[in-house]
């Protein structure tokens, strides 16, 4: 067994040889970049505090990748990367919490979300036997007949980007309430519109600009 002085010679700091030996990867930014960034309309209304606290309800439910019995009752979870995902660790950048509110957020914002199993242990496009290792949540760009096109933030170049993935190996996960939240026409859309209008008007009533009315 090592003396303490042999450990605290092997010791390690993370304020040692800082960027000696692990230079930054990819591009930097000041502000968490795979975070989805959404309508500029919803931030500036009370929409986005009441599609936030709706998130975070949701992200407060606990998910599990379970063994049920023949009446479908639940038995067990079960030891699997779908599992450590759902209580551990969706991606690199975000808990089982933030996964499932980040899921709420696309539902509320666009109608649905598109759970992408980004990292597996074989491709999920040729086989439907896979062990799933990163989950992380897009939106549908396009929509094809067997195949969808999403918008989904790489780990890897610290981009969003476009992939294409058949309908089986991606869970979409639509918003029961689409009709009164996310149509053109819908309730909610009406009612975010009105008040962006009467943020608007508030906002130029309380401005410190010189209006002046000249006739001639």
């Amino acid at each position: 067994m090592p003396s303490i002085i042999e450990r605290f010679k092997s010791a390690w700091s993370s304020f040692a040889d800082v960027g000696k030996y692990d230079p930054p990867e990819g591009p930097g930014y000041s502000v968490p970049y795979h975070i989805p960034q959404f309508s500029i309309t919803n931030q500036r209304t009370i929409v986005a505090s009441i599609n936030t606290r709706i998130a975070i309800d949701v992200s407060t439910l606990n998910i599990y990748h379970a063994m049920v019995d023949e009446s479908n009752r639940f038995l067990n979870p079960i030891t699997s990367g779908l599992n450590y995902c759902l209580t551990e660790e969706a991606n690199l950048d975000q808990g089982p919490n933030a996964f499932l509110q980040d899921i709420a957020m696309h539902m509320c914002e666009d109608g649905h979300a598109a759970v992408v199993p980004t990292k597996a242990s074989a491709d999920p496009r040729k086989t439907n036997s896979f062990s799933v290792m990163e989950l992380r949540v897009g939106r549908v760009t396009e929509w094809f007949p067997k195949q969808v096109r999403i918008r989904l933030y790489n780990s890897e170049t610290g981009h969003y980007e476009e992939i294409l993935m058949p309908k089986h190996a991606v869970a979409i996960i639509t918003n029961p309430l689409y009709n009164v939240m996310n149509r053109t026409n819908s309730t909610l859309q009406r009612l975010n519109n009105k008040i962006a209008l009467l943020d608007a008007t508030d906002s130029a009533n309380a401005s410190d600009k010189l209006n002046l009315i000249i006739q001639l």
